[in-house]
């Protein structure tokens, strides 16, 4: 009887052994995919602020564009901002990028083909 108790013992020993064993290899599994994330939210907020950045840039010329814009002829005007369309839309290899060069202003959004898209977010 003492003997199939410790047998018993022994046994649970064992399962206990091997759960501990899981245990660990799962936290360790948790513990990267956890790192992996926190890298991946620093790519993201890095990025986020350069964007914020050159849209802050963007704006900040745009104001001081406009009032310009006013002392040209409007032909004059409307034949470079589709000068700078074009070269956006040359420029374009996400069709959310396409989308937005060809809508600008009334511009036709038929640009975009398809061809060379590459949407990465």
């Amino acid at each position: 009887m003492l003997k199939k108790m410790l047998n018993e013992l022994a046994a649970f020993h064992e399962q206990l052994v091997q759960a501990l064993q899981s245990s660990e290899s799962t936290s360790e599994s948790l513990s990267r995919e956890i790192s992996q994330a926190v890298m991946g939210l620093q790519f993201q907020d890095r990025v986020n602020q350069q964007i914020q950045h050159i849209t802050e840039t963007l704006n900040a010329i745009y104001g001081r564009a406009v009032p310009i814009t006013e002392q040209v002829p409007s032909r004059d005007v409307d034949a470079r901002l589709e000068d700078w369309r074009k070269w956006m839309r040359s420029r374009s290899t996400m069709e959310s990028e396409r989308t937005v060069a060809g809508s600008c202003a009334g511009a036709s959004a038929s640009m975009a083909d398809g061809f060379g898209s590459v949407e990465l977010f």
